[in-house]
């Protein structure tokens, strides 16, 4: 399993900002964590055919969301720079803050 409510041993956390898990907050437990509707670790619907993927890679956070457009903190992001060392990402009709812990 890819993901932890309690007892973290990742520096990624996550909290869904709306959508049907509002409030939970998640941490990136092995490396990755995928949303979408099948065959994902968070099973949300999403408004494209595809999932989301966080990928933690060398103390860094990156998402990949395959051809949907990225915001973070309201800004076009580009997938392949990892993301800042917290903020609200926005994909797929999701919004996510995400944040590393211990700063």
């Amino acid at each position: 399993m890819a993901y932890l409510m309690v007892n973290p041993k990742s520096s990624w956390k996550i909290r869904f900002l709306g959508h049907v898990l509002q409030g939970r907050e998640v941490w990136l437990n092995e490396g990755n964590l995928s949303l979408g509707e099948k065959g994902c670790d968070i099973c949300i619907p999403l408004t494209i055919n595809e999932k989301i993927i966080l990928r933690e890679q060398a103390d860094s956070l990156f998402v990949d969301a395959g051809k949907a457009r990225v915001r973070v903190n309201g800004r076009r992001f580009n997938p392949n720079k990892p993301l800042p060392s917290s903020g609200v990402l926005q994909v797929a009709g999701v919004a996510i803050a995400f944040g590393k812990t211990g700063l």
